[in-house]
């Protein structure tokens, strides 16, 4: 009887010697097979809507106006609507497809469609998703409205932090809650915490950022101009503006990398870097095709363009956020 209860002690043993072996082969799959997923949907979702016309938002782009207008009329502002134009008293914004999350709202499909859960669950979440991306971004035109009527100085900082940092974090968080619904809910971060570890991690480098965006963008610019000089094009490309929205990508990023817990220092800069190599490459692309449609009257570019604008300023961003959450997690 003493044999045969060794026996089964060994063979115990040894299944959870080869349970323990088989643990990281099977998450390392699963975080594979979750990130093709999650790119092939993405590239499906997001670039036929990058490339539908401008002038087939104008029913959202109004809707989105209305909805922002009222929320200011619920903060006691009198907002006048005409189309998707809001004037406060002598401040005015105008809504088109880029304010719309719209982009965003595909990213956010794209991931409920790659992460395990049954169909009736994935329905409901990018139902409900929409819903509050598309609630939560008619709040922030309507604070950043008001922004620009009180502090038209601040309009510019808000309208980057809240349309890109606020909007991408936002996602996360609603990726987050949604997950712990539908799977274990110790698997991923906690929605709230990881939500304001971001806000901390990302307001610093933001506020930095600020006036090194133009430093880094010049650098990008002079890049570009030895390309075409190299190609025996003599071009020059001005610094008109004192923000460049897509190089701000690059503090969503730092803070959605830092946002997660419990990751050794070195293995965020290696991701850091990673991002930042492919983000710096995505930011050349822009240059160049801004230089060929201005310079060059290349029109058909803009497509591509809008394309690239998108995956630089939204997709790669929120996609190493979540592929580095998901991947830290499942190592754990």
């Amino acid at each position: 009887m003493r044999g045969k209860q060794t026996k089964l002690n060994k063979q115990a043993e040894r299944d959870a010697f080869n349970n323990s072996k088989q643990a990281p082969v099977l998450a390392r799959k699963q975080r594979h097979s979750f990130v093709w997923a999650f790119l092939i949907s993405a590239a499906l979702i997001l670039i036929p809507v990058s490339l539908i016309p401008e002038f087939w938002y104008s029913p959202l782009n109004r809707l989105t106006a209305n909805l922002s207008a009222v929320f200011m009329r619920m903060m006691g502002m009198t907002p006048v609507v005409r189309g998707a134009n809001i004037r406060l008293s002598d401040f005015s914004v105008t809504v088109i497809s880029e304010c719309l999350a719209i982009h965003l709202t595909a990213l956010f499909a794209a991931f409920i469609f790659a992460f395990p859960a049954s169909r009736i669950q994935k329905l409901v979440g990018i139902v409900a998703g929409a819903v509050l991306i598309s609630g939560i971004n008619s709040i922030r035109i309507g604070v950043v409205t008001m922004v620009g009527h009180f502090f038209p100085n601040l309009f510019e900082v808000f309208h980057i932090y809240l349309g890109q940092l606020g909007m991408l974090s936002t996602v996360v968080l609603i990726c987050l809650f949604w997950c712990r619904k539908v799977s274990d809910p110790d698997f991923l971060e906690r929605p709230a915490k990881f939500f304001f570890r971001f806000l901390s991690f990302s307001f610093v480098p933001f506020l930095l950022w600020l006036p090194l965006n133009r430093v880094y963008q010049s650098i990008v610019d002079g890049f570009v101009e030895k390309l075409f000089s190299a190609a025996s094009y003599d071009i020059m490309i001005p610094l008109n503006h004192d923000f460049y929205y897509q190089s701000f990508s690059l503090v969503t990023m730092t803070g959605l990398l830092f946002a997660v817990k419990s990751v050794q220092l070195p293995t965020r800069l290696r991701w850091f870097a990673f991002g930042f190599f492919v983000l710096t490459l995505l930011q050349i692309a822009i240059r160049m095709c801004n230089t060929w449609i201005t310079a060059f009257h290349m029109q058909w570019v803009e497509a591509i363009s809008q394309i690239v604008y998108f995956l630089c300023t939204q997709a790669i961003p929120l996609g190493i956020g979540l592929v580095f959450l998901m991947k830290v997690r499942a190592e754990k």
